[in-house]
């Protein structure tokens, strides 16, 4: 066995990573994601809470407890791109644990589906098991060095996990163990080969969380918890729904207001449809079997948008982004609206396209509130979309192939006759 594997470089000035801060960070950069006592930087994967039925503070560690309900990992609030990571962690006998990173939260799938995990095991218990899948590796894929320096179960270990520029380094106990670059020719060779290789969202994260895996057979204890941006500057948080804290730069756009609540400058009208402003509120009537749009006159590409909505009639309806109109038909992604509970408000439809992308979460399904105003919350960074419906995380999603990035804001009416919708505070801003 090599005493190291490493897929190709994603330059030669990235080989000099080793656990050490670059020249633009400073020691202070460093944010304390576990201290001993606290568990805010923490929440139950899936979750908007802390997940207490798997995890206790025991002395100054984080420790698994055995027999919760799942899913038990834990990712952290704030989503991560380019980082440093270090902890500590310590084993019983049988224990099998995890980092992983760049995670997305897919509805009714594990943190693993779309996470490459650097593993934490007792590697004395699991021999028979492919060295690819012992302490130091990338699980499943790429094997750490058998010359490793891994200390026995019940002392601690220290591991680190390096991201820039999608090269990836796992280290142990002070050793690089792993490198790699995601999205390369080498990696996707390996997924492919891999139990991995049905699972379209694994390793093509741009950015995710950070989770510490749970995992039954064992328990594990983790201490000095903490982590570090890399490459850019320190992320302000932009609004978020419960258990979500997406960060945008400093020089993200301010908040502007896409209806002014006596006109609809700003906007226009395709279709037959009415729409009207109404005590405040835009309010569109279905009039003929056609759809009907209201548009934004206005482009985006990169943007947060939030606005409320009260449906009065039993049309569906929608709002879509990236989108361009040729009379009513229309291309582009739509956030479903519909007065229906269960019938997946908050997820993404591509319209003259491949149809749904993506469903909502059973969670934001049960959140729609029928008959009463409702709000949704969509964040599109490029191929990465997030959703939220009052504030319950919908969806986390990122296109592998999108058809459109660039394009107006559109408010839907659907087809039949029998739409009529609300719309207020309707909020936009635009991010780097």
């Amino acid at each position: 066995m090599p005493s190291l594997v490493t897929l190709p470089l994603a330059g030669a000035a990235l080989a000099a990573l080793v656990l050490i801060a670059p020249a633009s960070a400073a020691a202070d950069d460093w944010k304390v994601l576990f201290d001993g006592k606290s568990t805010d930087a923490w929440r139950g994967y899936s979750r908007d809470a802390f997940p207490t039925g798997c995890w206790v503070i025991e002395g100054d560690t984080l420790k698994t407890v055995s027999g919760g309900k799942q899913p038990c990992d834990l990712v952290t609030r704030e989503p991560y791109r380019d980082f440093e990571l270090e902890l500590e962690y310590k084993l019983t006998p049988g224990g099998n644990s995890g980092v992983l990173y760049r995670v997305a939260e897919l509805p009714g799938e594990p943190s693993w589906h779309s996470g490459p995990e650097l593993q934490i095991l007792d590697d004395d218990k699991y021999r028979q098991n492919s060295p690819k899948n012992w302490t130091g590796s990338l699980y499943d894929l790429i094997a750490a060095p058998g010359d490793k320096v891994v200390k026995p179960v019940g002392q601690w270990n220290k591991v680190g996990v390096v991201v820039k520029d999608n090269h990836v380094e796992h280290w142990l106990n002070g050793k690089k163990v792993v490198a790699y670059d995601l999205g390369s020719d080498a990696l996707k060779t390996l997924v492919a080969g891999s139990k991995f290789k049905d699972m379209p969202r694994f390793a093509r994260e741009p950015e995710g969380y950070i989770a510490l895996q749970h995992h039954e057979g064992g328990d594990v204890w983790f201490r000095n918890v903490r982590v570090r941006r890399l490459g850019t500057a320190a992320p302000v948080p932009v609004a978020s729904g419960p258990g979500k804290v997406l960060t945008g730069k400093a020089t993200d756009g301010a908040w502007v207001s896409l209806f002014n609540g006596k006109d609809l400058t700003g906007w226009k009208a395709h279709g037959q449809e009415r729409w009207t402003v109404d005590d405040g509120e835009i309010h569109g009537v279905a009039v003929t079997k056609e759809y009907g749009y209201l548009s934004t006159e206005k482009t985006y590409r990169d943007f947060e948008m939030k606005a409320k909505f009260k449906a009065e009639g039993t049309g569906n309806s929608g709002i879509f982004y990236h989108s361009s109109l040729d009379g009513v038909d229309i291309k582009g992604v739509q956030v479903e609206v519909d007065p229906h509970p269960g019938m997946h408000t908050g997820g993404l439809y591509e319209s003259a396209g491949r149809g749904w992308l993506i469903q909502p979460s059973e969670a934001a399904e049960k959140a729609l509130v029928v008959d009463g105003w409702n709000e949704v919350r969509a964040v599109v960074r490029g191929p990465h979309v997030q959703t939220w419906v009052n504030g319950v995380p919908a969806v986390d999603y990122t296109d592998p192939s999108p058809k459109y990035t660039d394009g107006l804001i559109a408010l839907q009416l659907h087809a039949g006759g029998e739409g009529k919708m609300r719309f207020k505070d309707v909020v936009v801003r635009e991010i780097q």
